[in-house]
């Protein structure tokens, strides 16, 4: 009796944290704070396909058709050859794509729209150029609509 009693409350638990961390991940883009640490995480992963679920839907299409174009101009999938750059880049001790930390400055979040400046710190530079990023609302999840860097 006991041993069931271990084996039915392990069970509940295990279901409890799938349920937990499925609720986590489809709340990721569900406030613009997320969007934006989404994308900065498939920058950083050079994911270009994550990247691209972060945008609105029209650029979206526009990116993936870029992305179609260029597959067939070099006779390989783009996403394949930029997710080759970290792993080359370990072996052959280079970082060819650096690491971007977005540190934000200031919000103004509305409704539907949201504006949020941020401070994108590139790893093992002294860079760290502003940008102001515009996201709307689009049936509860929020989507970068455009992003501005200042240079000045």
């Amino acid at each position: 009796m006991k041993k069931r009693l271990i084996i039915i409350l392990s069970a509940l638990l295990v279901f409890t944290l799938v349920i937990v961390a499925v609720i986590y991940y489809n709340n990721q883009n569900n406030t613009p704070q997320g969007t934006i640490r989404t994308f900065e995480k498939a920058f950083n992963r050079a994911d270009v396909n994550a990247m691209a679920n972060c945008l609105i839907p029209e650029l979206k299409e526009e990116v993936n058709t870029i992305i179609k174009k260029a597959d067939e101009a070099i006779e390989a999938p783009v996403a394949l050859l930029l997710e080759t750059i970290p792993f080359l880049s370990g072996i052959l001790d280079f970082k060819a794509q650096p690491k971007v930390n977005m540190e934000i400055l200031k919000e103004d979040i509305q409704e539907k729209e949201a504006s949020i400046t941020v401070k994108i710190k590139i790893d093992k530079t002294k860079i760290s150029p502003k940008a102001d990023i515009n996201l709307i609302k689009i049936k509860s999840k929020w989507y970068i609509e455009s992003i501005k860097p200042k240079l000045f």
